[in-house]
């Protein structure tokens, strides 16, 4: 919406709106007289219910006053992230966009303001201070006065800036931007591989990559675990091979807590330094934190290289994990709400293919490192 200067101005001047963050500006610089804990700062930066609804509803009486709910509903669908809710209706696919992505907020302020414990992963994911460490609210407070100082007019500013801002600097002095740390992955590490998908001639191969899922070394100060090491020298065989152009490694800063090492960073120096491995073959995925996320952030890799999806791709891990992914899929739609990928297909011990489902675009904002 943002990205539409009409629509922009009339989220901007619509009066609903602009009460709405008035009344949390004004709740969030008041606090700061009585706030000596990050819960404390949690509770008064959430959006309640009433301002949720109230929101949503305002939304979508300015998408259609200015017949724009067809072109933004396309573009939402269009993306991918919001998959799960396709068969709505139009005006319940809106509110339900809008207020999974406040619920989104709402869930970093409550982790990593609040101290509340993640849904899942909790000894990995949770808040990297006491929530009511003196230095931790001081820096919070200082949070708060940067982004509602008035600069020039505060009213003039969309209705969700001031959240917006503020969940994004929560997860930097946690020091928790693991989710965007890397992108855009076709650059970076990925920029020679992103260029090298150009000249492939798939006809050449039978999977359009091979997957290695990494394992978090649990010691600090440890780059690498074995098993992370046996399953790239499993990997690496199979590319020498010629079963596949490209090798994914996925795994992001795991194990042990706020670990300085991404296990797919790690794993591809392996295959490049140790296991000769030409730097165009190899694509980090840095996001994962378990094995569903492995599989379905690696499809939407597969995607967003431009990889064809005729090909399956190819799991190539110890017999432990193949296990677990011939099993997984309960897994994923309890923890994703869906399946990322639309087959698995166990061929031995090491050995699992796959075929991708462009399911695995929508976003879990359960997971806020890897949504």
């Amino acid at each position: 919406m943002n990205s539409e200067t009409k629509l922009k101005k009339a989220i901007e001047d619509d009066e609903s709106l602009r009460e709405i963050y008035a009344q949390q500006i004004t709740r969030t610089t008041s606090s700061q007289q009585r706030c000596n804990s990050g819960k404390c700062y949690a509770e008064v930066l959430c959006w309640n219910d009433r301002e949720i609804e109230k929101a949503g509803t305002a939304l979508i009486s300015i998408l259609e006053k200015n017949g724009k709910i067809q072109s933004i509903i396309k573009n939402l669908k269009e993306s991918g992230h919001y998959n799960l809710f396709h068969d709505l209706n139009d005006t319940a696919f809106i509110r339900t966009v809008w207020e999974y992505n406040a619920q989104g907020i709402n869930r970093i302020f409550r982790v990593y303001l609040g101290g509340n414990p993640p849904k899942r992963y909790a000894a990995i994911d949770s808040i990297s201070y006491k929530q009511d460490d003196p230095r931790f609210v001081q820096r919070v407070d200082s949070i708060i006065t940067a982004v509602t100082t008035p600069s020039n007019d505060k009213l003039s500013l969309p209705f969700f800036e001031l959240s917006l801002k503020t969940a994004l600097a929560v997860l930097n002095i946690n020091g928790r931007d693991e989710v965007a740390r890397y992108e855009p992955l076709t650059a970076g590490y990925n920029s020679e591989a992103f260029l090298a998908v150009k000249n492939i001639d798939w006809s050449l191969y039978k999977y359009s990559a091979l997957l290695v899922p990494g394992f978090g070394p649990e010691k600090e100060g440890v780059r690498i675990h074995e098993k992370g090491i046996a399953r790239c020298k499993m990997a690496a065989e199979r590319f020498k091979s010629g079963l596949a152009p490209f090798i994914i490694v996925s795994g992001g800063h795991v194990y042990p807590f706020r670990t300085p090492f991404s296990e797919a960073v790690e794993m591809r120096r392996y295959l490049i330094e140790e296991l000769d491995i030409p730097k165009e073959a190899v694509i980090i995925e840095p996001h994962a934190r378990h094995t569903t996320t492995n599989i379905r952030n690696a499809t939407r890799l597969l995607y967003r290289f431009d990889i064809p999806d005729t090909l399956p791709g190819l799991v190539v891990t110890d017999a432990a994990q193949v296990n677990m992914i011939e099993n997984l899929a309960p897994r994923c739609i309890r923890e994703l709400g869906y399946v990322p990928y639309k087959n698995v297909n166990v061929l031995n011990e090491n050995e699992v293919e796959f075929v991708p489902s462009i399911q695995a675009f929508q976003i879990n904002l359960e997971d806020v490192l890897d949504p």
